[in-house]
């Protein structure tokens, strides 16, 4: 299982626009995130973010639990504010004694990863299961995590797997994805590939990343369901659309182009192509110029094109070639030359 922790409170991340309380009157509404610092906007970028620090703090000083939790997280992640790990932890303590259970988890989480405080995994794990006994899923999930890899308590898949079907109960997508994969590879639970599929199905349909590329990987393998490569780069493609990279496994490498299956090593590549991955963009022009069809020739020299474009010294090399043997141009040895020395000083 994944080493990460989460820090928030009863909340699902995918659903990061909740409301705070009357007090606090939902001013964390801003949209910040979704505005690129120009030199015309930025002013006015960092204005927004000065602000919605200032009226946490506000109502953090009317005891706000959400408005003192929220500035806790902010203090540790560095948004809208310098971090200042003492001041999370601070606020954090003061959660706990409140017996709120976002607090409660958040100072699990700090003692997890030394935020503010020494390193004490026991005393997370008696954190992360007294906000879980008060029903905080969060808590759940990162205590699952504590017994699957062992810190503070004794390895124990079986209650790992527990924790995290009573977090996905409550609807929290990262709990329901790992459901998945504890189905998928035996962990705490026999293999279901069938119940991965499902549980990744779920979890990708609430937006949750991982499961939209762990969801695309049962169809590329055809894991749970009839392989299906064009639903494996869907999933992928709306993965990746969120930040999630590990979408580039297919294994490409392992599969030689045929007349029968170019197509399909083209769908595979394409996606990572597509975000202007270098690496992606070689490959494809590689299956183009090798898939044995020479209608994908053009194609390939365009890409080849464009990669020596960007000084990809590959892409340079790939379009020496295919000037030298004319695979989507004429046959210029001249120019190959050329550009085989220019990929060569590179």
């Amino acid at each position: 299982m994944s080493d990460t922790k989460f820090n928030s409170n009863n909340i699902d991340p995918s659903n990061s626009q909740n409301s705070l309380s009357q007090i606090t009157h939902n001013f964390y509404k801003i949209d910040i995130m979704e505005k690129e610092p120009t030199i015309q906007n930025i002013k006015e970028t960092i204005f927004e973010e000065d602000l919605v620090f200032e009226l946490y703090q506000k109502a953090s000083k009317l005891e706000n639990n959400i408005a003192l939790f929220d500035l806790a997280n902010m203090y540790i992640d560095g948004e809208g504010v310098d971090k200042n790990y003492d001041k999370a932890f601070e606020l954090s303590k003061k959660l706990a004694e409140k017996e709120y259970s976002g607090g409660i988890n958040l100072l699990g989480y700090c003692y997890d990863n030394e935020i503010g405080t020494d390193i004490d995994k026991e005393k997370a794990v008696e954190l992360y299961q007294k906000a879980a006994n008060l029903g905080n899923c969060l808590a759940m999930y990162n205590l699952a995590h504590m017994y699957s890899d062992g810190e503070g308590v004794e390895v124990n898949y079986n209650k790992s797997f527990e924790l995290l079907e009573k977090s996905a109960e409550k609807g929290y997508s990262d709990a329901i994805s790992m459901l998945g994969y504890c189905y998928s590879n035996g962990i705490g639970t026999v293999t279901n590939k069938q119940k991965a599929f499902e549980k990744y199905q779920i979890a990708a349909n609430l937006g949750n990343s991982c499961a939209q590329y762990n969801f695309g990987l049962m169809y590329e393998k055809g894991n749970g369901t009839e392989k299906n490569i064009e639903q494996a780069i869907h999933w992928y493609k709306k993965s990746a659309g969120q930040g999630y990279y590990n979408f580039y496994k297919i294994d490409i490498k392992e599969k030689e182009p045929t007349t029968q299956n170019i197509k399909e090593i083209i769908l595979e590549v394409d996606l990572a192509a597509k975000l202007e991955n270098n690496i992606a963009l070689f490959e494809l022009a590689n299956v183009y110029i090798e898939g044995g069809d020479s209608n994908y020739h053009e194609e390939g020299f365009e890409l080849s094109e464009k990669l020596a474009e960007k000084g990809y010294s590959s892409g340079i090399n790939l379009l020496g070639y295919c000037y030298y043997i004319g695979i989507g141009t004429d046959v210029n040895k001249e120019k190959a030359f050329e550009l085989y020395q220019n990929a060569a000083n590179l």
